[in-house]
């Protein structure tokens, strides 16, 4: 009697998984028995083959999870909704700071030209991720001068943020110094700011206009504040000589 009780308990298991696989693919779809098999593995897991369990996943940096939803299917460029806007899920990782995740998703063909709200993916990694992060959307080709809403570069975002490694790394990548935002404010105005003397003596070495105005007429000297203020009069003054050499 308990065999059979047994037999119909793991009867029953299986007629739910497969229903629920079921309900979880698109009827009209024909699907690999590979990827039928992964999807199976999800369901296992307690993970429904939807959007928003994905990105759940991505947001906890469960990359085994990750791996097999886009295994089982899933693009790695699902957009999930976030208010009025539809955010790729790399995103999330980024927000969470999951490297591993972002790294997963930029290697399977995550569209890195992608944005949200105005903010473009190199943009949001430049502003926290790791530099071997921005590395790899680099080597996979990454516009690094793709502006976003209100013209802001990802070398802006990165010295805003002070990610001084990512503003280094785009420097070498060839990321435009001297390209203004819609209020006219420049790299080397945004360095002054932050009192990043290192990154300010690199960008006026690499032909930063520190004459440039913004739209309000501010320029580099209306940017100085408190931090290092002695030491970036000092440096800007000393630009002056070697621009009028040029």
């Amino acid at each position: 009697m308990r065999l059979i009780e047994k037999s119909l308990n793991l009867l029953t298991v299986v007629a739910v998984t497969s229903i629920m696989v079921f309900v979880s693919c698109d009827r009209n779809d024909r699907i690999d028995p590979k990827v039928l098999k992964q999807r199976e593995k999800l369901v296992s897991l307690n993970y429904n083959f939807t959007e928003e369990a994905f990105a759940d996943a991505v947001k906890k940096g469960e990359l085994d999870v990750v791996r097999l939803f886009i295994e089982s299917g899933m693009s790695p460029d699902t957009k999930v909704k976030l208010g009025p806007y539809d955010v790729p899920v790399i995103f999330y990782a980024l927000e969470n700071k999951k490297e591993d995740v972002v790294r997963l998703l930029i290697h399977l063909g995550a569209n890195l030209e992608a944005s949200a709200a105005g903010v473009t993916v190199l943009m949001k990694a430049a502003e926290q991720a790791e530099v071997r992060t921005l590395e790899a959307m680099i080597e996979k080709g990454v516009n690094v001068n793709k502006f976003g809403e209100l013209g802001i570069t990802p070398l802006m975002a990165a010295i805003e943020a002070g990610n001084d490694g990512a503003v280094w790394l785009l420097i070498n990548s060839k990321a435009k110094i001297k390209t203004k935002d819609k209020f006219g404010i420049t790299p080397l105005m945004r360095a002054v700011r932050k009192g990043s003397v290192d990154i300010v003596k690199e960008l006026i070495k690499r032909g930063a206009d520190i004459h440039a105005q913004s739209k309000r007429g501010l320029t580099v000297y209306n940017m100085i504040g408190e931090k290092n203020k002695e030491a970036l009069e000092i440096l800007l003054e000393e630009a002056k000589p070697d621009e009028k050499k040029k």
